[in-house]
C-alpha cells in the first residue's frame, strides 16, 4: 500500500492488540503459510486487505504521507545528530534517550498502528539508529542481530529525513526474501562465536564471523527482485525481520542521506541475538532492551508465560512457567555472567559476589541478564 503523498495515513478499520494469551499465535499471521485463509477469515476493508496482502507477499510496506511526521522538528534532530560523537562514524545509536524528536519518530502513532495491525500484538520500539549519509551496508537480514521466540515477531522501520536519490546511497532490498528460512550461523556453516571472548562486538571473532555471514547470505538473493528506495522526505519503509536488505554505494560523497531506523519487538516474546546463540541446541543469547515509550525493560515472556533462564555457559536454555523466576545469588550464574560479559574482567566485579552486585546495581539497567 502506498498512501497519497499529500494526505495523512488513514486510521485502520481493524486492530486487535489485546488477544488473550491462550490464543496468541506462534507466527505472525502475515507470515503464516496459510495467510490467504487467515485473511479470508477476517472481515477487513479492501484497503486493509491490500495492505496485509502486500506485506505478506513482499515483506515490506512503503508509506508515503506528507504530514506523517509534521510534529517532528527535523532541524533540531539534525543539530543533535551533528553534535553527537557518533556522527563521526555515521551512526548514532539510541539517540531517542536524549533527543525528543528521534523518540517522536520511533513512537509515531500511525506507524505503530500499522505495525500492530500486521502483527496483532502490542508493539515495543526498542532501538533507534540515525544516519547522516548512506551506510553502504552489505546485504543482511535483521534476524541475525535481533530475533524473537516465537519466531519473526520483530520488524524495522526506515524513515527518510530528506529526499533520497541514487547518488546518496539509497536502501536496497530483495522483494519476497523474507520467505526464506531464518538463517543462523550454523545453517550457513559458520563456526559459533567463542564464549571465552564474551558474546559482544568486543570479541574479535564477532566481526570475523559476521563478515563470513555477509558473504554467504548474499548468495541467497538471486531468486528475488532487487529494489532500490529513492523516495521523498517523510517516506517510511516497514520491513519484516527476515527481509534481505542493505545500503547501495554512495556515488557522491558530498551528498547526505539523513534517515532514521527504529527496531521493534512485540509483547509476549523472548528477545534473542542469533549471532551469539547456538540456535541448533536452543542455547540463546538473551537480551532485555529498553522499551522506548515507557523507559522500562522489556519483559521476556513466551506467549503469556514467564520464562526461567537456565545458564549453560554464557548462553541460556529457556523454560516457561506460570510463576516468575526468582533471581537470587548463585555462584554458577555469576560464573556464566562473567563469561558472558567479558568487559567485567579485571574489574572489582570479577568475582561471583561481585558479578551479582554488578547485575543488581548496573546490569538490570543495561539490559544484561543474570
Amino acid at each position: 500500500m502506498i498512501a497519497s503523498a499529500h494526505t495523512p495515513l488513514p486510521k485502520l478499520d481493524w486492530m486487535n492488540t489485546s488477544t488473550p494469551t491462550s490464543l496468541l499465535r506462534q507466527t505472525p499471521w502475515v507470515e503464516d503459510p496459510d495467510f490467504e485463509l487467515l485473511l479470508k477469515s477476517r472481515k477487513l476493508s479492501e484497503r486493509d486487505s491490500s495492505m496485509a496482502r502486500e506485506f505478506a507477499r513482499d515483506g515490506f510496506l512503503i508509506i508515503e504521507s506528507a504530514d506523517l511526521f509534521d510534529d517532528v522538528d527535523i532541524n533540531a534532530l539534525k543539530e543533535f545528530v551533528i553534535a553527537h560523537p557518533g556522527s563521526a562514524h555515521n551512526r548514532i545509536t539510541d539517540g531517542w534517550k536524549d533527543c525528543p524528536e528521534i523518540k517522536k519518530i520511533a513512537c509515531n502513532p500511525e506507524i505503530l498502528r500499522v505495525i500492530e495491525f500486521l502483527y496483532e500484538r502490542e508493539v515495543i520500539p526498542f532501538q533507534t539508529l540515525n544516519f547522516l549519509r548512506g551506510t553502504e551496508q552489505r546485504t543482511h537480514a535483521d534476524f541475525i542481530h535481533f530475533a524473537s521466540l516465537p519466531a519473526r515477531y520483530m520488524c524495522g522501520v526506515w524513515v527518510a529525513l530528506e529526499d533520497v536519490t541514487l547518488k546518496s546511497g539509497p536502501l536496497h532490498y530483495y522483494e519476497g526474501s523474507h520467505k526464506l528460512p531464518e538463517f543462523s550461523y550454523q545453517d550457513l556453516g559458520i563456526e559459533l562465536i567463542s564464549e571465552k571472548g564474551g558474546l559482544s562486538w568486543e570479541n574479535p571473532e564477532t566481526r570475523l564471523r559476521y563478515n563470513q555471514y555477509e558473504t554467504l547470505i548474499a548468495e541467497k538473493v538471486s531468486p528475488f527482485p532487487r529494489r532500490v528506495l529513492t523516495v521523498k522526505m517523510g517516506t517510511a519503509l516497514i520491513w519484516s525481520s527476515n527481509l534481505l536488505h542493505g545500503g547501495n554505494p554512495v556515488d557522491d560523497r558530498s551528498v547526505t542521506r539523513w534517515s532514521q531506523v527504529t527496531h521493534y519487538f512485540f509483547e509476549n516474546t523472548v528477545s534473542i541475538v542469533p549471532m551469539f546463540s547456538n540456535m541448533q541446541e536452543q542455547l540463546y543469547a538473551i537480551t532485555a532492551p529498553t522499551e522506548i515509550r515507557t523507559g522500562k525493560r522489556k519483559e521476556n515472556k513466551f506467549n503469556g508465560r514467564y520464562t526461567h533462564l537456565l545458564p549453560d555457559g554464557a548462553r541460556f536454555r529457556i523454560r516457561t512457567s506460570d510463576e516468575p523466576q526468582d533471581i537470587q545469588f548463585d555462584p554458577e550464574r555469576s560464573t556464566a555472567y562473567l563469561l558472558r560479559y567479558a568487559d567485567l574482567a579485571g574489574s572489582s566485579f570479577a568475582t561471583p559476589e561481585g558479578a551479582f552486585e554488578h547485575f543488581l546495581k548496573h546490569g538490570i539497567g543495561e539490559g544484561r541478564v543474570y
